[in-house]
């Protein structure tokens, strides 16, 4: 008997379709694995399974739980099955988490609110369910706030309150999205070993197929609100039947073409650097200790020193509070550093003088997460020409209008789009218009912080081939930011590898991937999930 199914599940939301009879049958134990690009209908089938889809939605089908129709129950039958029966890892645990209550309190209100345990009892059972996720009460105590926090222990207490009541199923929406690639295997392992302790039945819902193909036992493929294919992992991911499974497997092993700098050791000693870090320290003021005593500080960018040619792309890898966000601030004269420099070509980027408008054109960034870097009010045709202002003189409104469209055309997108707002857009043409922002005053050296992390397959396969295709075409310089090496290595000349603030290792990409040096890049690189498939040769 199935533990749970669904049988011609759709969902409508304001009258248009979502779902459209999605069917599954999960057997008690089984980890199953839900595939698709943003929109595909994951994380719609997973609220609907909970009973939690968003106003406006109207369900039709069955959804049955151990027995029961649960899609028929009211809102006060379901919420004791919710958090008890089915528990759910969010996507994002910042957001999941209330902010000012403590990790302690949180765990323990789940179970005070499906048992009959008195508060120390339940204390007792958080303390030690928060142990079982890896944080431990001496290291990290429940007074503590999600705030003080890194990203993956944000993501254990966000487990530890789904898995507190060792719930029949446990729904994991991209448990492991924008972890670095250790705490993203940590957290991996944490609920492969929960769901086998305890038999619980899991779905997994991921972008990354790499991450699946590791934990599933079963996987399903979505697009457009449809079931486009279903089967066991290995034999799917060996053998997979439907073009649209074949186009994400090609979209995963994808790598752009782009030209490789044909320097010697020679040439590239002799050659003029486009940016020279030396020695630089970045750090943090501590809470004082008391009155009397100095304020201790943090050194997150400790004594770094590195350099990038002009056309050259350079990895910066390592994982979450290395001191890689920190470094990219003080390179975009956005935080003060302690000692040491930087500079674009003769151009001072930090230290004691802030960036002046010449040298802030030559230098621009991506961030991670598109729609947050834009103003939601303005259109595209503004968002795109905020930049211009470091051009240092005035520009005709014809000019400006001109070099939007010409930056918007560089990046694959329509001259119409600008008279669109950014929540009309993808997620990656959010990206594709994030570039255009950066193109617009024709720099030198793009830093990419995380711009790709946080994209489907398909899509990010496309921002890449446009990142190369740019490279080529505008002798760009990238600093590429990122925790998923498996694009680092497709993308890049050279990687540096940073760690508790300091380069630990820098080498040329393909001898760092073949034979690293350091003990600390050989635990990176195993911890990257590997997706095998017959494909996986002929991939482009």
């Amino acid at each position: 008997m199935s533990l749970l199914s669904l049988r011609n599940l759709s969902v409508d939301i304001h009258q248009e379709s979502i779902l459209q009879d999605v069917n599954l049958e999960l057997a008690a134990g089984e980890v199953c694995g839900v595939i698709g690009e943003s929109g595909s209908g994951k994380s719609m089938t997973a609220l609907g399974i909970m009973g939690l889809l968003p106003h406006g939605s109207r369900c039709h089908g069955e959804v049955e739980f151990d027995g029961t129709l649960i899609n028929h129950l009211t809102d006060s039958e379901l919420c004791k099955i919710r958090g008890k029966e089915i528990g759910m890892i969010f996507q994002e645990p910042m957001t999941a988490l209330n902010p000012v209550h403590t990790i302690g309190e949180q765990v323990t209100e789940s179970i005070l609110l499906h048992t009959e345990l008195n508060r120390s009892d339940a204390t007792q059972l958080a303390a030690e369910t928060l142990e079982r996720c890896g944080l431990r009460r001496n290291t990290i105590p429940l007074h503590r706030y999600p705030h003080e926090l890194s990203g993956g222990q944000r993501q254990r207490v966000v487990i530890a309150i789904a898995v507190a009541l060792k719930p029949k199923l446990l729904i994991a929406d991209e448990p492991t999205t924008a972890l670095d690639v250790t705490t993203q295997r940590e957290i991996l392992e944490l609920l492969r070993e929960l769901q086998q302790s305890s038999g619980m039945t899991m779905i997994l819902i991921s972008h990354d197929l790499a991450v699946v193909a590791n934990v599933a036992d079963n996987v399903i493929i979505m697009k457009n609100g449809n079931v486009v294919e279903y089967g066991k992992t290995s034999a799917l991911f060996q053998a997979p039947q439907h073009d649209y499974t074949k186009k994400l497997i090609a979209a995963s092993n994808h790598i752009p073409h782009r030209i490789v700098l044909p320097w010697d050791s020679t040439e590239i000693n002799s050659a003029k650097k486009l940016l020279t870090v030396s020695n630089l320290v970045c750090e943090y003021p501590l809470p004082r200790r008391s009155l009397f005593s100095r304020a201790p500080v943090f050194r997150a960018v400790d004594n770094v020193s590195f350099h990038i040619y002009p056309g050259e792309n350079v990895g910066l890898v390592g994982e979450s509070g290395c001191g890689k966000s920190t470094l990219t601030r003080a390179l975009l004269g956005l935080m003060p550093v302690a000692s040491g420099n930087a500079y674009l070509e003769d151009k001072l980027l930090s230290g004691e003088k802030r960036l002046n408008k010449h040298t802030r054109k030559n230098i621009q960034v991506v961030f991670q997460d598109p729609y947050s870097s834009f103003n939601p009010r303005h259109r595209v045709r503004r968002l795109v020409a905020e930049p211009l202002y470091a051009e240092g003189k005035s520009i005709s409104s014809r000019e400006k209008n001109k070099r939007v469209e010409e930056a918007l055309e560089s990046v694959g997108l329509d001259t119409a789009d600008a008279e669109k707002y950014i929540h009309e857009f993808s997620g990656g043409q959010r990206q594709r218009i994030a570039i255009a922002r950066a193109l617009i005053i024709r720099p030198k050296l793009i830093i990419l912080d995380e711009a790709v992390s946080a994209l489907d397959v398909s899509i990010r396969a496309q921002v890449l081939d446009l990142l190369a295709e740019l490279g080529n075409t505008l002798k760009l310089s990238f600093l590429f930011i990122s925790h998923d090496l498996s694009v680092v290595k497709n993308v890049t000349d050279r990687v540096l590898v940073m760690h508790q603030g300091r380069i630990v290792e820098s080498a040329e990409t393909e001898i760092l991937f073949t034979a690293p040096k350091q003990d600390y890049t050989r635990r990176l690189l195993a911890a990257v999930p590997k997706l095998v498939t017959q494909l996986s040769s002929t991939a482009n």
